[in-house]
């Protein structure tokens, strides 16, 4: 994660878009290859590069399906989509920020849940020898919920967004007909929401 392109905000356009109050950015380049995150900062707000970690290793494999069983899961399929190193409070130790998503049709997000799928976003820590894990967001369906459409969670960016020297996380969350992106402070009472925005039908 870091510098990947640069590119030129064109205009803002609000017309003819389902949610006025979230301004579509026009680039040039038009098109990106993912999302990605721009802002202003007088500190740097990569000092610390996180590290694409091994997501089939057993450790964290066995700390997915622990805490699927923990929400009700039976026989979890772990499948891991993300998972990145880096230190996220500054105390000198790696965390793992891991992302998951099963769902029965694929990569595909479904437009209603089906039971035995989830899709969330997780730290995962060593403390005194022990693996802990902590939830940042996600949705779990251990039982089917037709009227409910289910949400992917994915990891958009580890940054210290507010100078304060420890990193913050990016999250983008996304159901068939909307999508929201939001930033997660981890504190020492836990991982607390501090902005989104989104747009959705």
């Amino acid at each position: 994660m870091g510098q990947l392109s640069k590119h030129v905000i064109v205009r803002l356009d609000t017309q003819n878009e389902p949610c006025p109050d979230r301004p579509v950015v026009k680039l040039n380049p038009r098109k990106t290859k993912h999302g990605e995150v721009a802002f202003s900062a007088s500190w740097n707000p990569l000092s610390q590069k996180p590290k694409s970690a091994d997501a089939n290793q057993k450790q964290h494999v066995d700390a997915v399906r622990e805490f699927l069983r923990e929400r009700g899961f039976r026989d979890p399929v772990v499948h891991i989509s993300q998972i990145v190193s880096v230190d996220l409070d500054g105390d000198g130790q790696d965390e793992f920020v891991i992302s998951a998503t099963h769902y029965k049709s694929g990569d595909e997000i479904p437009d209603e849940s089906a039971p035995n799928t989830y899709s969330f976003v997780m730290i995962e820590r060593m403390v005194e020898g022990k693996t802990k894990t902590e939830l940042v967001d996600g949705e779990f369906y251990p039982e089917a919920k037709p009227d409910s459409a289910p949400n992917k969670f994915e990891i958009t960016a580890l940054l210290d967004l507010n100078g304060d020297g420890k990193i913050d996380i990016v999250l983008r969350s996304a159901y068939y007909e909307g999508d929201e992106v939001s930033v997660y402070e981890y504190q020492s009472s836990g991982v607390k929401k501090v902005l989104s925005v989104g747009c959705g039908l």
